[in-house]
């Protein structure tokens, strides 16, 4: 709400507030193979698959209920298993 108060109600400032949840669910999911395999070839293919493959761009852009969901289960994902792995309490919160 925030971004279509700053930018205007419009189908414009619209489709520019799900193209940035569609860049920070690509972003954390990107982050989250890296943590994952630790291996710059799997993380490039994953970021090929996921550019290339259109299901997270169809759901956050055709999926008209709940687009913010996807972004935020994968950023909480992303920083669980980052917490547990570095033994961080700050990461965990």
């Amino acid at each position: 709400m925030g971004f279509l108060k700053l930018f205007g109600f419009n189908i414009l400032a619209y489709q520019a507030a799900l193209f940035c949840i569609w860049l920070t669910t690509f972003v954390f999911t990107i982050l989250l193979v890296d943590l994952l395999f630790q291996s710059y070839i799997v993380t490039s293919i994953t970021a090929l698959i996921f550019n290339f493959l259109p299901f997270a761009f169809i759901y956050t852009f055709v999926g008209y209920r709940y687009p913010m969901a996807t972004a935020l289960a994968v950023t909480s994902l992303y920083f669980l298993h980052a917490g547990f792995k570095n033994a961080s309490p700050f990461a965990l919160l």
